[in-house]
Formats: C-alpha cells, structure tokens, sequence
C-alpha cells in the first residue's frame, strides 16, 4: 500500500492558490470593466459618488468571500489523500481535522460535507483507460466510465513521479 499526500506548507499554498489567482485576476478584469462602463455612460455626475460606493462595498465582499473559498482550497489540499492497494486508486479526504474556518468557507465546507460531497473515492485500475501529464504537470487519468471521466491528481503531491509510475505499470491502456 503506497500513500501520497501534500505534506509541506508550501505545497499546500500552491495548491489554493492554483486556480484562485486567475480566478481573482478575471474578476478584478471585469470588476474595472463594469465599473469604467457604469462611469462613462453615466450622464448625472451626482450619481458617480453612490455608484462608487456601491462598487466599493461590492469588491469588499467579493474579496472577503474569494479570501474563504482559498481558505477552504487551502483545507481540503492539506487533507486530501491518494492511496495504492490492490489495483486500486483511493482518494480520501480528512475531514476530521476542521481548521477555524470564516463564515462562507465553513458554509460551504458543512453543507458539502453534510450532502456527502467530500466522500472517499476509489476506483480499480481496470476501470482506467490511461494516464497522461497536461502542461502544469499535474498527473490526467482517463477512465472507462461515463460519470466519472478523468481524474485531476494534483502536481503538489509528494512522490508524484512514483505515484505516475506505479499507475502507469498498473493501467493497460486500450484494453
């Protein structure tokens, strides 16, 4: 039984902070964009101080709820765990260790946790087609089946190259 997991801090930043920095580069795009158009077709320049306001209140909450949703990524990086046995990938998630969460990320984190969102997951190697590496590095399994499709296992993880190997002498491809 071989076990992979994120294990230093600065693994863990990376992987929150993947997809939240072009996420948040986006925003702040069409946040401007909007803002600049609201300005320029504004005729009243009484309004452009309310208008401002609002926009002001608006980013401040944007930015509060894009800061717990990292947070939440940051947790679920930090507990995440891929385990080999018996021809067969598991991916488990440690909820039982909660950091101190702000409001909508623990929102977020109890309402999938009580859905069952974040359950273990496994999958026999016969059920998978191939494995690949995209661009970033980050390890692509393609399945056989129709509701699960790939599998995205993080470029952060201790051991990746072995964790490759090991899937790639375990899944036949075009079987």
């Amino acid at each position: 039984m071989a076990t992979y997991k994120i294990t230093k801090i600065e693994n863990i930043n990376a992987f929150a902070n993947r997809k939240s920095n072009a996420a948040l580069k986006l925003l702040i795009v069409i946040f401007v964009l909007i803002f600049c158009l609201t300005v320029f077709t504004q005729k009243n320049t009484a309004n452009l101080i309310s208008i401002g306001i609002v926009f002001l209140f608006v980013g401040v909450l944007f930015y509060v709820s894009f800061l717990g949703l990292k947070k939440l990524m940051w947790f679920l990086g930090k507990n995440i765990t891929y385990i080999l046995n018996d021809n067969t990938l598991q991916i488990q998630q440690n909820l039982d260790n909660e950091t101190a969460m702000g409001f909508l990320a623990g929102y977020f984190y109890r309402k999938g946790k009580s859905k069952g969102g974040y359950r273990d997951f496994s999958m026999k190697f016969s059920k998978m087609k191939s494995v690949m590496k995209n661009a970033k590095g980050d390890l692509i399994l393609k399945t056989r089946s129709i509701t699960t499709g790939k599998i995205i296992i993080p470029r952060e993880l201790e051991n990746l190259r072995d964790l490759e190997n090991q899937l790639r002498v375990g899944i036949k491809p075009n079987q």
